[in-house]
């Protein structure tokens, strides 16, 4: 922290806050989002505010929950949702927060099968690795009914989008968190130690142990589900990769599954996603 100009004299809690604000612009930087040179502190934040939201996007995405795909517009503040891949017709539109680059989705519309009960916030986020960057949705329940405020209830995961070039993101090596896993709908903790990676149940009763290790090259392992007390593993061996990921707010890591061996879906298909909800620790891996 005392390498941080300013901060010597600043509360502890209020230091914490500014370096993870201070991350957050790194991260925007090195995703191409924001530029690397004009202000700085929480002017070049604020900036980044207002830069973030998209005037227009249009893209398909793979919804982690439902299983399906849906195709995402936006144009200004408009945001258009429409089913993609299947026979179904109906369509959502919400109006865009800028700022918070977030909408309050109302799915319970003419034609959409088993709507969510209530409104849900749809909140853009950019995630990427080395190799990738794609923009997701990440879906909560402001009123509390389906989860608890803030909780991510949904994913939905863009299908293609690759750099031209690869970007300076460190692979972690002192990681520990727990993350909601979209598809299974509980919990997970996984811990990175070096290249070795656990990942254990959290939250509930379940007692197993997965263990693998990291290629710190492609930030990505391959995981196996089959050991003592797992219940329904997947058939095959799944790849595990490692994703930075940001919104105009905040910032946090996730791991997005998908099957080489093809046999569940596409090569490179998400077919899950666990998006960290607290961290347990974190070696600082930006600054390294």
């Amino acid at each position: 922290l005392k390498q941080i100009p300013g901060l010597e004299q600043r509360s502890y809690q209020h230091c914490l806050r500014e370096v993870d604000m201070k991350l957050q612009i790194v991260l925007l930087v090195i995703a191409g989002l924001l530029p690397a040179i004009g202000a700085e502190g929480s002017e070049l934040h604020e900036a980044s505010k207002k830069t973030f939201c998209p005037d227009k996007l249009q893209a398909v995405y793979a919804d982690m929950h439902d299983g399906d795909k849906k195709e995402v517009t936006i144009s200004g503040d408009s945001l258009t949702i429409k089913p993609s891949g299947n026979d179904e017709q109906w369509v959502v539109n919400a109006k865009l927060d800028l700022e918070s680059c977030s909408a309050n989705v109302d799915f319970n519309v003419p034609g959409k099968p088993n709507p969510p009960p209530v409104p849900l916030t749809a909140t853009l986020w950019y995630s990427f690795s080395e190799a990738v960057k794609k923009t997701e949705f990440e879906f909560t329940d402001p009123s509390g009914k389906i989860a608890a405020k803030g909780f991510p209830v949904n994913n939905w995961v863009e299908l293609k989008n690759d750099f031209d070039k690869k970007l300076p993101v460190p692979c972690p090596t002192s990681l520990k968190a727990v993350y909601a896993d979209i598809h299974d709908g509980d919990r997970k903790e996984l811990t990175i130690s070096g290249t070795a990676l656990t990942i254990k149940p959290s939250g509930n009763k379940q007692s197993w142990e997965v263990k693998a290790q990291v290629d710190s090259k492609s930030c990505s392992a391959t995981i196996d589900f089959h050991v003592p007390g797992k219940p329904n593993p997947p058939p095959v061996s799944l790849r595990l990769a490692f994703f930075y990921t940001v919104s105009a707010e905040t910032k946090k890591t996730e791991f997005e599954f998908t099957d080489p061996s093809g046999k569940l879906a596409a090569a490179g298909f998400p077919l899950n996603h666990w998006l960290e909800i607290s961290k347990v620790s974190e070696q600082s891996i930006i600054y390294s």
